[in-house]
């Protein structure tokens, strides 16, 4: 009988080292996480101020342009406020980490709430439109765009978006990406309409819009502006250079 109550005592004890163990193994891998989740919380912590702190600086550098009626994009596609100051863009240190900062200017895009039909038509050819598919976005745009609930001809109101869990804005774009809720660029019904429920050719079409759409400025800087957004306006770019 003793030596059964040993081999029962042996086997216990077994089994609790085998449990503390397991316990041991859980404990390390949950200060493990925890630690290196620390680690990654005050590693983001330190970026996300370190792009603060570069963002603030070029919001100095641009307040203290001196002429803002003279900025331009240089030869290298960089964007300067005159002749003589050093651009902004480019990678800085900012408290010990470095950040890669792009000065751009939002007046060298169409405004979509300024935008008439006659550019967003040369907009959409641009793109790649088919000319069969440009009266239907025209239509559609501007739908969106205007303050009615009156259709056009190929546009769409509240009755068509409400299927989609949302209205027509009727009022002003608040971003260009506004544009994948619009009716033309975008392909099927989901509980939250994204770039991922577009269509193929939707994608690109508005792939090739972004670049040159904005939501802010006044008009355009014909000496920032790109050569696609010169030749939509009908403007000759050699003719401004010169």
């Amino acid at each position: 009988m003793a030596g059964g109550s040993r081999g029962v005592a042996l086997i216990i004890t077994l089994w609790v080292l085998v449990l503390m163990s397991v316990l041991a193994l859980g404990f390390s891998s949950t200060v493990r996480r925890e630690s290196k989740g620390a680690r990654n919380f005050a590693e983001d912590t330190r970026l996300h101020f370190a792009a603060v702190s570069a963002y603030e600086e070029a919001l100095r550098w641009l307040a203290s342009d001196p002429d803002p009626g003279i900025d331009f994009v240089d030869g290298d596609g960089v964007f300067r406020t005159d002749r003589e100051r050093e651009p902004f863009t480019g990678v800085r240190n900012s408290s010990g980490d470095t950040v890669e900062v792009t000065v751009s200017d939002e007046e060298a895009r169409l405004n979509l709430n300024i935008l008439n039909e006659y550019s967003l038509r040369r907009l959409l050819e641009h793109a790649g439109v088919p000319d069969e598919k440009i009266p239907e976005l025209l239509d559609t745009f501007m739908d969106w765009r205007d303050k009615d609930d009156l259709h056009r001809l190929n546009g769409a109101e509240d009755d068509y978006y409400e299927a989609f869990g949302y209205n027509a804005k009727n009022g002003r774009f608040d971003s260009p990406e506004e544009l994948f809720l619009i009716k033309g660029f975008f392909q099927k019904p989901s509980g939250e309409v994204s770039e991922e429920d577009s269509s193929e050719e939707a994608r690109e079409v508005v792939a090739k819009l972004l670049p040159l759409i904005s939501a802010w400025g006044q008009g355009i800087n014909v000496n920032s502006a790109p050569t696609e957004i010169l030749d939509v306006l009908g403007l000759d770019s050699k003719a401004i250079e010169a």
